[in-house]
């Protein structure tokens, strides 16, 4: 009976810290459902709608590719700091974009299109057209635009601010 009673509490002991060494493996790993960066496209419509792409990512580093219609082609840089765009992030990832519709039916056939697309460390979703799917959709466009601080004027982009450091292509 005691040698029941030993292996017992050494099958316990042995339990317990195999699940203590669980618990720490799943604090140091990351949220697989955490937003690691977040992009919005807007694309061309049959007028002079302005191109660019405007990324962020969870280290502060945001990205802006000028493509079509705007005063600055090229890709610009610029370090926002991690803990705005943690906070960014997080508060897309309490949106829950990953329940979204990969794409929504475009009913203007001249509008131009927002393309959202989430990257979730290995996993990527990509929301088109999202003008035409749920508000909230269209709030992470307009949200992301207000952290590029471009201001559309008449439906013209405005030059990017100073702070701003080109790193490839366009004109300057």
């Amino acid at each position: 009976m005691k040698k029941l009673l030993s292996v017992f509490f050494m099958v316990m002991i042995g339990f317990s810290s195999f699940a203590k060494e669980q618990k720490k493996k799943q604090k140091t790993t990351t949220n697989p459902n955490q937003i690691t960066s977040l992009s919005v496209y807007h694309s061309a419509c049959h007028g002079r709608c302005p191109v660019y792409r405007f990324e962020l990512n969870r280290s502060g580093l945001a990205t802006y590719t000028g493509i079509a219609f705007i005063p600055d082609s090229g890709t610009y840089t610029k370090n926002l700091g991690s803990a705005f765009a943690k906070k960014m992030l997080d508060m897309f990832g309490s949106f829950r974009l990953d329940t979204c519709k990969d794409r929504y039916e475009n009913r203007v056939v001249d509008a131009p299109g927002l393309e959202v697309v989430v990257h979730y460390g290995s996993k990527t979703k990509t929301i088109d057209n999202a003008h035409y799917g749920p508000v909230i959709v269209r709030r992470v466009g307009i949200i992301m635009d207000s952290v590029l601080a471009q201001k559309l004027v008449e439906n013209t982009l405005q030059p990017l601010g100073k702070s701003w450091h080109k790193t490839t292509g366009g004109h300057k």
